[in-house]
């Protein structure tokens, strides 16, 4: 979550954002760990 408003404070126009991780190996993988997007209000129930 801190991360997430890190981001939100420097990109506020982000509409979504992706967390990848690199594992070590022989290649290094990139995979993606998390996603988080804004909700639109439908989808929230308002």
């Amino acid at each position: 979550m801190e991360r997430l408003a890190f981001l939100e404070e420097g990109w506020p126009e982000a509409k979504e954002v992706e967390f990848l991780g690199v594992w070590a190996g022989d290649p290094p993988r990139l995979e993606p760990l998390a996603r988080a997007r804004v909700k639109r209000r439908e989808e929230m129930g308002a």
